[in-house]
């Protein structure tokens, strides 16, 4: 009886030692366990390779048509004139006409595509010796070059003609009438081999006898405002339109 009460303590002794050995067993096995997914997460990740593209092939440009090879078109607009089209872009009315074989620079038909001729460009011009009064009428006209034309107009946002040369003739003390025809009634008649800058030169080109007035500048040109080129413009008497249309010429001093 003694010794099987003596084997059964042995036996719970190991039992208890072995519980208590369990927690440190369990610790050993955790740390273990850490430990390898440590060194499983040092490891470095390597990322997929991405995929390859297909070479692109290069294609050349389209390269435009150089501008200066390309003719300039509009289309006529109900309400549109030939002048005022000229006007607008600043052309000749007459080779807007002639390049488009129009007939007349009245009718322009409504829906037609007009090619545009090149604008017009400034002559330069080197003022003649003359005369002190002269010259003043020649440079106070020149400084309206480029000035729009306008029927009935007479300052620096729109003139016409006649109201040019009344403008210039008013600087210095003139009276003068805006009305080409009455114009033409003032100072002395001067043969056409006879002109200095200066002069009046008068021109047929409505159905009046004197329609249109011009400042003579010198070396065979004038500076007048031009319903046709839209603007204040130096031009050449010789030119076929003036040299046909020429009517005479006046001295006001």
């Amino acid at each position: 009886m003694h010794q099987k009460t003596l084997s059964w303590r042995v036996f719970g002794l190991l039992v208890a030692l072995a519980l208590l050995s369990l927690p440190v067993y369990a610790a050993r096995l955790h740390m273990v366990t850490g430990a390898e997914s440590l060194a499983q997460s040092a490891q470095p990740s390597v990322a997929p390779s991405p995929p390859t593209a297909a070479p692109v092939a290069k294609v050349a440009p389209v390269r435009p048509a150089p501008t200066s090879s390309l003719r300039k078109t509009y289309l006529v607009r109900k309400g549109d004139s030939l002048p005022g089209i000229a006007r607008r872009f600043g052309v000749d009315v007459r080779k807007l006409a002639k390049t488009n074989h129009l007939k007349s620079v009245k009718a322009v038909p409504v829906g037609r595509t007009l090619t545009l001729p090149a604008p017009v460009r400034k002559p330069t011009y080197t003022p003649p010796a003359a005369n002190p009064s002269a010259d003043g009428f020649v440079g106070t006209a020149l400084q309206y070059q480029g000035v729009p034309y306008r029927y009935g107009g007479m300052t620096s946002r729109g003139i016409d003609c006649s109201g040019l040369v009344a403008r210039v003739l008013q600087t210095y003390g003139i009276r003068a009438p805006h009305h080409a025809a009455s114009l033409y009634h003032m100072g002395t008649a001067v043969a056409k081999e006879d002109l200095q800058s200066g002069d009046l030169v008068f021109f047929h080109t409505t159905r009046a006898p004197i329609g249109h007035v011009g400042v003579f500048i010198g070396d065979g040109q004038f500076v007048h405002a031009s319903s046709g080129g839209g603007r204040v413009m130096v031009s050449k008497l010789s030119e076929k339109y003036y040299a046909r249309r020429y009517v005479g010429a006046r001295r006001v001093q």
